[in-house]
């Protein structure tokens, strides 16, 4: 223990204000934590304090319960509303009683304190019973006294604590480096008082860990899990912490160890899927773990998909593709097909797609460019084959065209010439030519290997892939001065989801599908998906143009629609567009905006949630092979920080109301973009602009 910390706790200890632990609450807690918790036994310890039992009996009888008649005695407390919920009332009011006499006027907000501490409370039960931890009731009393240590600072010290919790406006950030400069945080204040009340250590440990670091928690006991994310999950609406929850579930959900595993939609939170392997995985799993773990582990996700370009290409087999064109499926365990949707299974082709650009994000962002000699190169020809094949020449436009097919948009189907697929295509075409290119230079052995395995005739497809690349159709509204998400699209009704009635949201849940498919509204980026993925080839007013077209048409009905509207928000200067679209990805279980939480969590938005904030309001991108920052803070937030990963470089990104600092942890020297200006970044120095 340090000395300062010591004297903190001395301080505590020698004051009137120390509180002790009612004697009524460990009767509780021990009776609860029994393997059988008789009704009786129960009843007669709380009646041993008769002001608990007149607070639960008001608790039971206020509006919460909406019971239909008085309670008058806990029997009958117990049969309506059950064991649980009087256990749980019965712990909250005796914690609560601690501090009782305390309540004066106070920054902490105590109305606010204990709703946190209660909701906090109530989701660790709830987590603990879904994972089967042995003892719930003991995750609930730790959920409620987690944040304890800020109750005790006040009362020993309301003039300097009060000073910390006003100043720091709500940062969990920067409350915790003020509390520092006390001598202890309130985790460790909490930790040590319920030491002194001798409950158990896991309870000690899990209020002690609950603001660490999240590399710490992960390998931690289960109580400590439990309270962490319950304590990430009960922030209120505007919290900064959300990120926080995304990236714990993230880590959880996959490790990078075994590349012949993926990520399910529903990570381990819930039945839907399957677990089975979409194209959300490269589209918005990968960016998270490129910048935030080792390049094997994004790697790895990349030679999941190699591994399966044999099944890949027999999918295609399946359909009437030949020679060697590889469609991967929709969705997938083991390289097969498994949708059954032939809308889905056989038109929404773009998955291919992504694939491609994945390699391509990959190779650009860890500069491991053996790997497209070793595997990569491939995959692209396998995929430019597809795309080859699967266009088709249009004597009426003079142009190759794309017919049959579903865009990201599943609120369409059997459309022609989709965008978005259209972009894609075109561009897996130009980068694999550029990949042959680099790999036929670089390693001509290499090459020639490839070439014999895949049976590719050089000349031949690379001249059929620059003739497409030189005539493929792409739809262009000229009036709106938008790229057209399919043709026949301005033929529907031009509605808005300003003018949908909110009892109809979300539309897939009550309007029949022959409704849906014949409006104007979107389910997700469609267009917007291609112009985030390739929005340098674009200025920014076009990007703006077609964001204002098609944000106002989309219903964000998918988990996959909100982070990218943040994003191209962001970079095209909508700042409350972009957070409002941030609080969507973030908040999008917490608050069921879809009313399909019960299903399992959306792992894929939290991918878009750590997106929204590093590329979104980070500004972070790829520029000419370097790093690049723009940010854009939230009016709401006074500051962001977050680390990445960047060629085996640890880097610290801080932003402030009028700057931003980014320091270099570990690694070599390297060249960025900070602000439009180019900068060198020494080991273990910083660079810094006024914003």
């Amino acid at each position: 223990m340090k000395e300062q910390q010591r004297q903190l706790f001395e301080r505590i200890r020698s004051s009137k204000n120390l509180p002790t632990l009612p004697h009524i609450l460990l009767r509780i807690i021990e009776v609860c934590n029994g393997e059988e918790t008789n009704f009786k036994e129960l009843s007669r310890i709380i009646e041993m304090d008769p002001a608990l039992t007149s607070n639960i009996l008001q608790m039971i009888n206020s509006p919460y319960f909406s019971l239909p008649n008085r309670v008058f005695n806990l029997d009958q407390a117990l049969v309506l509303i059950g064991m649980d919920a009087v256990k749980n009332i019965a712990i909250s009011a005796s914690v609560h009683h601690v501090f009782k006499t305390k309540e004066e006027a106070s920054p902490l907000y105590l109305k606010a304190f204990w709703r946190h501490s209660l909701l906090c409370a109530l989701l660790a039960r709830t987590l603990a019973k879904k994972l089967q931890y042995a003892n719930p009731n003991e995750a609930f009393l730790t959920g409620l006294l987690h944040d304890i240590g800020k109750l005790l600072l006040w009362v020993n010290l309301p003039k300097e604590y009060g000073e910390i919790v006003a100043s720091s406006k709500g940062n969990s950030e920067r409350l915790l480096s003020e509390e520092a400069k006390l001598g202890a945080l309130h985790s460790e204040v909490g930790a040590w008082i319920i030491g002194e009340w001798n409950l158990p250590a896991m309870v000690t440990d899990a209020v002690l860990y609950h603001h660490e670091p999240l590399y710490r928690i992960v390998e931690a006991f289960a109580l400590v899990k439990i309270v962490y994310l319950a304590n990430i999950l009960s922030k209120g609406q505007e919290s900064t912490d959300r990120p926080r929850g995304c990236i714990f579930h993230l880590n959880q959900t996959y490790t990078g160890k075994d590349e012949r595993l993926n990520i399910g939609p529903k990570g381990f939170t819930g039945e839907k899927y399957g677990g089975s392997t979409y194209w959300d995985t490269e589209a918005y799993m990968i960016p998270f773990y490129l910048s935030t773990a080792k390049a094997e582990v994004s790697r790895n996700l990349l030679m999941y998909r190699y591994k399966h370009l044999e099944k890949a290409i027999e999918n295609g087999a399946k359909l009437g593709f030949s020679d060697g064109a590889a469609l991967y499926p929709m969705v997938t365990m083991n390289g097969e097909e498994c949708h059954n949707e032939w809308e889905i299974t056989f038109e929404e082709i773009h998955r291919n797609g992504a694939i491609a650009f994945a390699i391509y994000n990959y190779i650009r962002y860890t500069g491991d460019k053996d790997y497209l000699t070793a595997f990569g190169l491939e995959v692209l020809i396998g995929i430019s084959r597809f795309w080859q094949q699967r266009v088709s020449w249009s004597y009426v436009k003079g142009k190759y065209v794309m017919l049959g097919v579903t865009g990201p948009n599943e609120y369409e189907n059997n459309v022609n010439n989709n965008w978005y697929t259209n972009k894609l295509a075109y561009w897996t075409l130009q980068y694999t030519l550029e990949a042959l290119d680099l790999v036929m230079a670089s390693d001509p052995e290499a090459f020639q290997k490839i070439k014999n395995q895949t049976g590719f005739a050089f000349k031949e497809e690379t001249n059929a892939w620059m003739e497409i690349i030189e005539n493929l159709y792409f739809p262009y509204h000229q009036e709106e001065g938008v790229f057209l998400q399919q043709e026949g699209y301005m033929d529907k009704v031009q509605a808005l989801t300003a003018q949908l009635d909110p009892a109809e949201r979300p539309i897939n849940q009550h309007w029949s599908w022959d409704r849906i498919l014949r409006s104007s509204f979107i389910k997700q980026a469609d267009v917007l998906q291609g112009i985030y993925l390739f929005e340098d080839e674009y200025d920014v007013e076009t990007i703006r143009r077609n964001f204002d077209f098609y944000e106002a048409r989309t219903v964000h009905e998918s988990s996959l629609s909100p982070c990218v509207h943040s994003i191209l928000a962001s970079w095209i200067g909508k700042p409350e567009k972009a957070y409002e679209m941030y609080l969507r990805t973030a908040r999008l279980d917490l608050d069921d905006y879809n009313n399909e939480v019960n299903e399992g969590l959306h792992i894929t938005s939290m991918g878009g949630t750590w997106m929204s904030v590093v590329y979104g309001f980070g500004g972070m991108k790829i520029r000419d092979g370097l790093l690049s920052f723009d940010p854009k803070l939230p009016e709401k937030w006074n500051g962001l920080s977050f680390k990445i990963l960047y060629r085996n470089r640890i880097l610290e990104v801080k932003i402030e109301k009028e700057k931003v600092i980014i320091k270099h942890l570990q690694g070599e020297a390297l060249d960025l973009y900070l602000e439009g200006s180019k900068m060198h970044l020494v080991t273990q120095g910083s660079v810094e602009t006024v914003i």
